[in-house]
């Protein structure tokens, strides 16, 4: 059964979890910013659109990561699931896009609540976070269909959807991509 839209507070627990993430970076010396809490938040850069990602992070080393961040739980299936729209995005903002920081790295971010003890559960443990890289995780998709969120309503019809399968295999700890 499909819970998208159900719990009123889906945006605002999203927040959240953004922030806890950027308090995890910030520790391992990354600047981080939440980006995206303007529904609908996109740039333009060399005359293409871009749907902001949800957090940016930076590093000295000329290192950054633009990061998809989801609390969220495995599919039935096992899977973790991402809009097509969302991932070709920060695909093509990886391929596309450089700044003074050199190139973007699309990161696919969870904090796994059910690991966690709860949906609502507020404490940021970071072993129940996990992450790998956009582009690994589309080697290992499935592609289906569900409603999802989309400027904070549920879409009207079903939209295209990345299934990331094996995500206990394929996903490392946070640690690995911050240290």
């Amino acid at each position: 059964m499909n819970n998208i839209g159900k719990d009123p507070q889906d945006r605002s627990i999203g927040e959240y979890w953004e922030d806890c993430f950027c308090e995890i970076a910030n520790r391992y010396g990354w600047e981080a910013w939440p980006f995206q809490r303007k529904r609908g938040a996109n740039f333009e850069y060399e005359g293409t659109r871009f749907i902001c990602p949800d957090v940016w992070i930076l590093k000295r080393e000329h290192k950054q990561y633009a990061c998809e961040i989801k609390h969220k739980n495995q599919t039935r299936g096992g899977c973790y699931g991402f809009e097509e729209y969302r991932a070709n995005s920060l695909l093509k903002l990886e391929q596309e896009y450089s700044n003074q920081f050199g190139n973007v790295i699309a990161l696919y971010v969870v904090h796994n609540w059910a690991r966690a003890g709860g949906k609502h559960r507020k404490e940021n443990r970071e072993d129940d976070w996990h992450a790998q890289t956009l582009k690994i995780c589309e080697d290992t998709k499935k592609t289906g269909w569900s409603k999802t969120l989309y400027n904070g309503k549920v879409t009207l019809e079903p939209v295209k959807i990345h299934y990331y399968i094996n995500p206990w295999r394929n996903f490392k700890p946070l640690r690995f991509f911050l240290e």
